[in-house]
């Protein structure tokens, strides 16, 4: 299994890199150019560090590189979670209110 996995990160990393190489990939995540070559011809996969500084170093996640899926998009701002409240009772407004800590100004806006 492990080596499956192996196989599908370091098939997602060719896919990321582009243009670019494995010396590339090397040199900017400042990992050694012998541990990938062989991670990658063994087909292991890195520590979580070195995984977290190839994905950066490709402008992507983890969760691309071991899966090939992209994570679902993460709602920020209050506008998003206000929209999400639509179809919630006031219980459920108030709750998220305290657990959110939001300003005066922002609470009356999610009062139904």
């Amino acid at each position: 299994m492990k080596k499956l996995e192996g196989y599908a990160f370091w098939r997602n990393v060719d896919y990321c890199l582009g243009c670019r190489n494995i010396a590339d990939l090397a040199r900017e995540s400042n990992i050694s150019y012998n541990t990938i070559r062989n991670q990658r011809s063994q087909n292991t996969l890195p520590n979580g560090f070195d995984m977290l500084s190839i994905a950066k170093v490709l402008g992507t996640t983890v969760e691309y590189l071991m899966t090939g899926e992209e994570p679902p998009p993460r709602h920020t701002s209050y506008d998003d979670i206000i929209e999400r409240l639509n179809n919630s009772t006031r219980e459920e407004r108030d709750m998220v209110r305290r657990m959110l800590g939001l300003p005066v100004h922002e609470r009356k806006s999610i009062e139904a």
